[in-house]
């Protein structure tokens, strides 16, 4: 098998394996009551001549406001490995990134409590 065609069947798995994530994303969103609706995916949304700034996977509804999410997985935790490691003793873990807005990640289950309102 060329390698050519090895990349494209790895590509395809991971695209699968992404829309799988998101999928799952947003049932764990409404089975919360967190309303969360899937859209189109990059590819499709190029395709579909959107504009870069509406290419996102999901909009969730945060106190009447709609919020773009993006949604990335990994099998392996290559290159989510560090982020792992530093949350494993806190609560929310700031990633400062130059020119631009600190970044927060948290685990699913403060940020349901936050949308909520349950803090």
């Amino acid at each position: 098998m060329s390698t050519k065609a090895s990349r494209s069947r790895q590509a395809r798995n991971n695209s699968k394996y992404g829309k799988a994530f998101e999928r799952d994303l947003e049932k764990l969103h409404r089975d919360c009551g967190i309303p969360c609706k899937r859209t189109f995916s990059a590819q499709s949304a190029m395709r579909s001549q959107l504009t870069p700034d509406k290419a996102y996977d999901m909009n969730i509804a945060v106190c009447g406001k709609s919020l773009r999410g993006e949604a990335k997985a990994s099998r392996t935790h290559n290159g989510y490995s560090s982020i792992v490691q530093w949350m494993q003793n806190t609560d929310l873990l700031f990633v400062k990134v130059q020119y631009g807005d600190p970044i927060v990640c948290m685990p699913f289950s403060i940020y349901e409590k936050l949308v909520k309102g349950n803090m």
